[in-house]
């Protein structure tokens, strides 16, 4: 599944048609996709990392309901790649988080297999 991600997170990037406001939203899911920019990025705790925190702490909430979520959230963490504990997301957070659950969701589904 992690690969599928990976190329799906690539050809998604590439597809003019996936330009605008979904396109800004993908940082943390590009960050899931590459762990040696997940690392880096820890290391710095840029913003674009709390972001991706937030939203592996959603996928792993909502993960219960979601077999694929639970599927990735272990390939992740087999990168050391792990949720955080107990993350409070605020409402504009949330609503981030979901909009890009939505798009983790086609990714893994593979819409944007090529």
């Amino acid at each position: 599944m992690y690969r599928i991600l990976s190329e799906s997170v690539h050809q998604y990037m590439r597809d003019p048609a996936t330009q605008g406001a979904r396109r800004k939203s993908m940082g943390p899911i590009c960050l899931l996709a590459n762990p040696e920019a997940y690392h880096r990025e820890r290391t710095a705790k840029t913003d674009l990392f709390h972001k991706t925190q937030e939203l592996l702490s959603y996928l792993q909430q909502t993960a219960p309901f979601n077999p694929r979520f639970q599927t990735l959230l272990w390939h992740l963490e087999s990168r050391e790649i792990i949720p955080p504990a107990q993350l409070h997301l605020n409402k504009e957070s949330l609503e981030r988080c979901q909009e890009q659950a939505r798009i983790l969701q086609q990714l893994i589904n593979l819409a944007y297999w090529y």
